[in-house]
């Protein structure tokens, strides 16, 4: 499409992505084809990925695989995290920002 050829020519420092879904080791997630073809390019395209993403939806997939998190990407999420989900997030060198959802 012509936003996944645009999106090829730019380099960011910091690139913002909502998912569908993450599974840890297995990867983030988006529910339409386009949607995942754009976020793995952004994420390509990034020196920092931030994940912005509730805790229901780790240890969920999307229909569509969009990009593998990295050491040193973050997530940003509620503290309704699994304490089990939180650790394999940490040992896969993930960054966890948790938000206060009360």
């Amino acid at each position: 499409s012509e936003t996944e050829s645009q999106l090829q020519k730019f380099y960011v420092d910091k690139c913002i992505i909502g998912v569908t879904g993450l599974i840890p080791g297995e990867g983030a997630f988006a529910a339409i084809p386009t949607e995942a073809n754009i976020k793995r390019i952004m994420s390509e395209r990034a020196k920092e990925i931030i994940i912005i993403m509730d805790s229901s939806k780790l240890g969920t997939r999307g229909f569509c695989r969009a990009f593998l998190p990295k050491a040193g990407d973050t997530i940003i999420t509620d503290s309704k995290i699994q304490p089990q989900d939180h650790e394999a997030l940490i040992k896969a060198g993930i960054n966890v920002i948790l938000v206060d959802n009360t």
